[in-house]
């Protein structure tokens, strides 16, 4: 299991009937791989709101193959949604926001309140990775330990996301790791099952470390305490 659902949610209820499917769809379907969407939140240009900033990259791992062409230049039409939580105030999902990539690979949202944090793809039901802003990953970090962000898939897929992220560089291990502290306290067994697995994964890269392996194993050890 990916952590991510590869069931494309086109149905009743998500509001796609305006939506060319056709369109969208060929570039999922005749370029390999998915994107990862970047996102950025400034809330002092205009306060009292939040300007979101979105921009679509490929995900790859290592070095793309000269001749690895895609007639869509490796960018994808993403229907981007997200759940936040308000300054001060409530956890909120919003719709759907979309990222052509025939118009711009990047896009902004803005929201009339203070948004604290953001976790992209609501339930990881869309085919892409998100990435966050160091202040974005803390926050959400925090989200977790205080069970602001409670949804299993939400948290599976938030786990799934910046492990992959940190494989390729893009995000650093301790920050990937940082989400995975309040795990003494999760109750759902897919997500920490996720966690364990990240865990130990990443861990496979200090096998030769004789103190961070066992470092390593001191952690694991201490986040499944509380069940044996």
């Amino acid at each position: 299991s990916s952590g991510i659902n590869a069931e494309w949610p086109l149905r009743p209820g998500n509001k796609v009937a305006d939506v060319n499917v056709t369109k969208v769809m060929l570039t999922w379907t005749l370029q390999m791989g998915f994107p990862y969407v970047t996102t950025s939140l400034d809330n002092t240009t205009f306060p009292g709101s939040t300007i979101i900033s979105l921009k679509q990259e490929r995900f790859i791992v290592g070095e793309a193959k000269p001749d690895d062409i895609s007639e869509y230049g490796y960018e994808w039409h993403i229907p981007f949604c997200y759940r936040y939580k308000v300054k001060n105030g409530a956890v909120k999902t919003s719709g759907i926001h979309w990222i052509w990539s025939d118009d711009d690979t990047s896009k902004t949202v803005t929201v009339n309140e203070t948004i604290e944090w953001i976790k992209g793809n609501v339930d990881g039901n869309f085919y892409y990775l998100v990435n966050y802003g160091a202040d974005n990953l803390a926050a959400l970090a925090t989200a977790l330990e205080n069970k602001e962000l409670d949804g299993a898939t939400d948290k599976t897929s938030l786990i799934y996301d910046v492990f992959r992220l940190a494989e390729t560089g893009h995000v650093a291990y301790d920050k990937a790791l940082d989400m995975t502290k309040y795990a003494t306290a999760e109750k759902e067994y897919v997500v920490l099952s996720r966690i364990l697995s990240e865990v130990l994964s990443a861990g496979d890269g200090v096998k030769t470390n004789e103190t961070a392996y066992g470092n390593l194993w001191k952690y694991v050890a201490k986040m499944l305490k509380p069940r044996v």
